[in-house]
């Protein structure tokens, strides 16, 4: 967390990618060691989360949950570092508040790290879910986010403009291609393609989950509001153009 330029954060990126291969061959040379030290790491991290449980924590705590995915099994429906990590990133999506962009994207952050953890286990996440819906509101006009599918939004919005992240009308020539998710960790800014980066990547992750969980007979009713969200984001599109 002391990097202070997008360059330096893709090169942290870029030397945790080398580092996860060695670290998976020195887990799989003492497994139960391994087990125990990243454990008493996400104990540690969780009880400095407990201290402020509102406030999304940083990349020094989010990456380790990125980190288990690649060392231990997350097929299986109890892992003794796994589901405590599991429990960890729904406790953090179920409490946090959001303040800004960098907020949002520490929060798709750990709904694509879900997103990693079900591929397999094919488990159902609602605090990723809502989190998906939450995100996808704030595209919408604060007066008209009325109805019966705003009123129980999954996190507080401290913001003193609530249409923070409304494209603004003249968006037709805004860029759709989204950033790599890390590049957002240092935005605070609201430009036109910064949001619509945003929006892009949190319709990508409403995509993926909605393909995960396309077996659940109440799938429909899982997304139904945010179908109705998504549809409000198309009308307003529309009508701009």
């Amino acid at each position: 967390d002391s990097v202070s330029s997008k360059e330096e954060l893709i090169d942290a990126f870029k030397c945790f990618n080398s580092l996860v291969s060695h670290l998976h061959t020195i887990s799989q040379m003492d497994p139960v060691n391994a087990k125990n030290c990243v454990i008493e790491v996400i104990k540690e991290k969780y009880d400095d989360f407990k201290k402020n449980p509102t406030i999304i924590p940083s990349l020094d705590t989010l990456i380790f949950f990125q980190l288990v995915f690649f060392l231990f099994p997350t097929s299986d429906q109890k892992h003794p570092v796994v589901t405590p990590c599991i429990l960890f990133m729904s406790h953090i999506l179920a409490k946090c508040n959001i303040k800004n962009s960098i907020d949002i994207s520490k929060g798709l952050f750990i709904v694509g790290i879900f997103s990693s953890y079900i591929s397999l286990s094919k488990r159902f996440v609602p605090e990723a879910v809502n989190f998906i819906r939450g995100v996808l509101a704030l595209f919408v006009p604060h007066d008209i986010r009325t109805s019966e599918t705003f009123s129980d939004l999954p996190f507080k919005f401290i913001h003193k403009s609530q249409n923070f992240f409304v494209l603004n009308e003249n968006s037709s020539g805004t860029s759709t291609v989204s950033k790599s998710l890390p590049l957002d960790f240092l935005i605070v800014g609201k430009s036109k393609d910064e949001l619509s980066s945003i929006l892009v990547v949190t319709l990508k992750m409403y995509e993926k989950y909605f393909e995960e969980l396309k077996n659940y007979h109440c799938q429909g009713i899982i997304f139904e509001k945010h179908f109705k969200i998504i549809n409000l984001l198309l009308a307003m599109t529309k009508n701009e153009q």
